[in-house]
């Protein structure tokens, strides 16, 4: 017997959530943004930082999304100086495993 479960992330400001039973998630489509900030009127570099689980499926997503100049996979908090893959999937590090995302703001907002 599969035990059903809430999923939830946090997709380009949208929080997602899909109540699962072990099978694909269902196709839903995210909703359009209540508001948002205009586009900058010149190109200009801005950054953010995701955590989502697996940082290589995070980035996969971002790396597809129009104005997204660069994704960095990496790790984020955590009270070492640095972090290893074996160190942090020990969760004992205080690290999650994250993405840089840098995106043209003339092209998409945060």
């Amino acid at each position: 017997m599969l035990v059903p479960f809430l999923r939830s992330a946090l997709i380009l400001g949208f929080t997602i959530s899909v109540l699962s039973t072990g099978n694909a998630a269902p196709k839903v489509p995210i909703p359009p943004p209540t508001t948002d900030a205009s586009l900058a009127a010149t190109p200009r570099k801005q950054s953010a930082v995701f955590a989502g689980g697996c940082f290589w499926g995070t980035q996969a997503v971002f790396q597809r999304v129009k104005g997204v100049t660069k994704t960095t996979a990496g790790y984020a908090g955590g009270s070492a100086a640095t972090a290893t893959y074996d160190q942090v999937t020990t969760e004992t590090t205080g690290h999650a495993e994250s993405v840089e995302v840098v995106y043209d703001s003339s092209k998409i907002t945060y």
